[in-house]
């Protein structure tokens, strides 16, 4: 009965995260971003925020749902290496194979040698008081650190 008990709450994932991975491809000079986010705390944020979309990763998804998705990550995911801010691409997305959430994959390119990168990932920052958004850093997919983004003005730097 208590494994049952804690399938249960697990389905309702109470913790509330996403996860995003910055590796620093040197190799093709990319920054290659995945971040991984719950479908149905992702949809009530972008509707908060005025991109209201339904149904992400089913057949019933919208026709311009990638483009929503972009939206959203531009208006809550920024990158800035000193000064300048680093423009990411659209790559794509996928479904987690338990339907309950999203990677979204995003790239920079151009990117032959870089030190820091100062991240602000409000990712679902506007949903819930314990929001947490993890963010990894690896080179050539080895990691090298693991940061913490709580609130909304936190901007952390990342080493490569």
């Amino acid at each position: 009965m208590g494994a049952l008990f804690i399938a249960v709450l697990l389905n309702f994932h109470a913790i509330h995260i996403t996860k995003t991975e910055i590796n620093h491809n040197t190799k093709h000079q990319t920054l290659e971003i995945s971040t991984h986010i719950f479908l149905d705390d992702l949809e009530s944020s972008m509707k908060i925020n005025g991109l209201e979309i339904k149904n992400i990763g089913t057949s019933k998804e919208p026709n311009n749902a990638d483009d929503y998705l972009y939206k959203y990550l531009k208006k809550k995911f920024n990158l800035k290496k000193g000064e300048k801010e680093l423009t990411y691409n659209w790559v794509g997305k996928e479904i987690s194979s338990d339907l309950q959430a999203v990677y979204c994959y995003l790239e920079v390119e151009g990117i032959d040698a870089i030190q820091n990168v100062a991240v602000q990932n409000n990712l679902l920052l506007d949903l819930y008081d314990d929001q947490t958004n993890i963010v990894e850093t690896l080179k050539n997919n080895k990691r090298i650190d693991t940061k913490y983004i709580k609130t909304k003005s936190q901007v952390i730097s990342l080493h490569f």
